[in-house]
């Protein structure tokens, strides 16, 4: 039989050949059947060739026997090799944490067959801190809140089988400004409050020094911290805020409208009194000129109007 020895892996299968000859050695007609003490299967049962397939678990020495009857037979051992560890791989590859931070990192030993396998993992880093476990599947590296850049983090399991990972510690810097509450609109000689929102690189709070700005009309409570408020001089239009820390900035506009500033009630008032007094006064006339048919409507006079004046606005409740 050949071969005579052979060693697979787990789930694998080995091909053996049976030659049968006679008492000169030449080739001779038989009937052969197959089988194995264990560990697989034989692919056919009689045949000049037959294949031993693992069963996927067992690993060990098996014997194969080729039986041509009248106690003419051959065996050929398949050694269906056990796990052993083969590599381990630390995840993630590379980490970017803030000084101060800290990154988990996983390790996974596995065999021969790319199956997980129990190891003994050895954490260290060469720098910029510390590992929170010694040994185990997972180690937490922990930045010593002072020390940047790149370092190298090594999981060990013995017998030249390790893997690395790259964690970069860097310092937090201003990334971004954003500007609270956004595009709001005011009526005239209203204010606004506004907040400065500073973020870092990972997207956390950072303190800065924020300084504020407006353009275009209107004056600002504070001109540095994270809140100030816009104060209306009486000019209409779009303002913009700024707010600047550095070389970073982030913007909104705030828009100051014109307000309805008086309320006359009874007869003689008729819808037309709004028309060319400004935007909001004649949204309010044309919806009063679609009462003139409804049950509100009086017998001789229309019974609301809407007048434009001076002095200080009346907040219009429904625009």
């Amino acid at each position: 039989m050949t071969p005579a020895t052979a060693a697979i892996g787990k789930g694998d299968s080995q091909l053996f050949t049976a030659a049968t000859l006679d008492q000169f050695g030449d080739p001779i007609a038989a009937t052969v059947s197959w089988s194995v003490d264990g560990g697989g299967t034989m692919s056919n049962p009689t045949g000049a060739t037959s294949t031993f397939n693992s069963d996927g678990s067992s690993t060990g020495t098996f014997t194969v026997t080729a039986d041509a009857g009248g106690g003419v037979l051959d065996t050929a051992t398949v050694t269906v090799e056990p796990p052993v560890l083969t590599t381990i791989t630390v995840t993630p590859a590379t980490a970017t944490i803030p000084t101060g931070g800290s990154r988990l990192f996983t390790a996974e030993p596995r065999d021969q067959y790319g199956d997980p396998i129990a190891a003994t993992v050895n954490w260290t880093v060469d720098g910029g801190g510390t590992m929170s476990n010694p040994t185990g599947a997972t180690s937490t590296f922990n930045s010593d809140g002072s020390s940047t850049g790149t370092f190298t983090v090594t999981a060990d399991a013995g017998g030249g089988v390790l893997d690395t990972a790259e964690v970069t510690v860097e310092a937090r810097v201003l990334d971004s400004v954003a500007v609270t509450p956004r595009d709001p609109e005011i009526v005239v000689l209203e204010d606004q409050v506004f907040n400065a929102v500073t973020l870092d690189q990972f997207g956390a709070p950072i303190a800065v020094t924020v300084g504020w700005a407006v353009s275009g009309g209107g004056t600002l409570s504070d001109n540095t911290g994270l809140t100030t408020t816009f104060k209306s001089d009486g000019t209409l239009g779009e303002f913009t805020i700024t707010a600047t820390s550095g070389t970073v900035s982030g913007q909104t506009t705030v828009t100051v409208l014109e307000e309805l500033v008086g309320l006359a009630v009874g007869p003689g008032c008729s819808p037309e009194t709004g028309a060319g007094l400004g935007l909001a006064a004649a949204m309010l006339a044309a919806a009063l000129a679609t009462l003139r048919s409804s049950s509100l409507r009086s017998t001789s006079a229309y019974p609301f109007c809407f007048s434009w004046g001076s002095g200080v606005p009346i907040r219009q409740t429904s625009r």
